[in-house]
């Protein structure tokens, strides 16, 4: 059984109006982070004196707690991501799309538990901003498997941050960096916090939760970190830009064709290296079209395939 608490929670997520477009948006991301000097982000900080938009950033000082202290934000999230993917794959009432969610397993059973957090408000993490709501219409199956694949990668985040859960109710038995790539991405919050066997990957995952900023409607200054990133990743004049199969830079061109396109992105990346101070990144206008994919991780798109029965009862 679905706890009430879920219920509860997102009941009220899902209820709000969809006023996104009416509101203002949030101020640009990095307008005051990336003005200080590294000596002022690098000191020592401690988790309660941490905002959310700081952990895009890979903040040195906090990563010798072994992720723990990243629970809390990341369960903000985890909920945020949650009543965006009931809101997309409604279709009779939140209660029996969050019962399918928890049957396949995307969403690991003890994180269904009558704890209390502030959800928040967030009028710009929306079905608006959702892939599955942006893409194709037509694929009911398609728009499932990914909500499934992106909510599995945020649970096991979420428990491999928190030390009460047993990592192995997740879907995912063991996260690759594609996975903690998606995680970061859908939660904008830098993975390496949680994985400090991905910790040298900490700026590919800052990107990616960047790049998950402008998905939500926020516009953003791209830092010198993303720029590296973004140029060796997606510039096609780039000599030792990885394989096209590689699954880190297919997601991070997949998800950049949500908030522009590859090519407006290396443009930026370029000017930001030849001016040497960040550029302003303004959220793109939704994108549709694109197929839906979670080919990130073969194994993990193949069980919830395999579990999805009930679209077809």
């Amino acid at each position: 059984m679905v706890a009430d608490f879920f219920r509860q929670a997102l009941g009220t997520i899902i209820s709000r109006q969809r006023t996104s477009a009416k509101n203002p948006s949030p101020a640009v991301w990095g307008e005051e982070l990336l003005h200080q000097s590294l000596s002022t982000l690098w000191c020592p900080r401690e988790w309660s004196d941490v905002d959310d938009d700081e952990l895009v950033l890979f903040l040195p000082s906090l990563f010798s707690t072994d992720g723990i202290g990243a629970e809390l934000p990341i369960r903000r999230a985890f909920i945020k991501r949650l009543g965006v993917s009931i809101r997309v794959l409604e279709s009779k009432g939140y209660r029996q799309i969050l019962r399918r969610i928890a049957d396949v397993g995307a969403i690991s059973s003890l994180h269904i538990e009558a704890k209390s957090w502030d959800a928040g408000e967030d009028s710009h993490w929306d079905e608006e901003q959702s892939l599955a709501a942006r893409c194709s219409a037509g694929d009911d199956v398609a728009a499932w498997r990914f909500e499934l694949a992106v909510l599995a990668c945020i649970d096991r985040m979420l428990a491999d941050a928190t030390t009460s859960v047993r990592a192995a109710a997740c879907l995912i038995e063991a996260p690759s960096l594609a996975d903690v790539l998606v995680g970061s991405i859908h939660t904008t919050i830098n993975g390496a916090y949680v994985y400090p066997k991905y910790a040298f990957a900490h700026e590919i995952l800052g990107t990616g939760a960047w790049i998950g900023l402008l998905m939500r409607g926020r516009s953003a200054l791209m830092p010198d970190f993303v720029a590296e990133v973004i140029l060796a990743y997606l510039d096609p004049t780039e000599r030792s830009r990885p394989a096209a199969c590689d699954p880190i830079a297919k997601l991070l061109e997949w998800h950049a064709s949500f908030v522009g396109g590859a090519s407006l992105l290396v443009r930026y990346a370029r000017k930001v290296k030849r001016f040497g101070y960040p550029q302003l990144v303004k959220a793109a206008g939704p994108a549709r079209g694109t197929k839906l994919k979670c080919s990130w991780n073969p194994e993990l798109e193949c069980t919830i395939s395999h579990r999805m029965t009930f679209l077809v009862n």
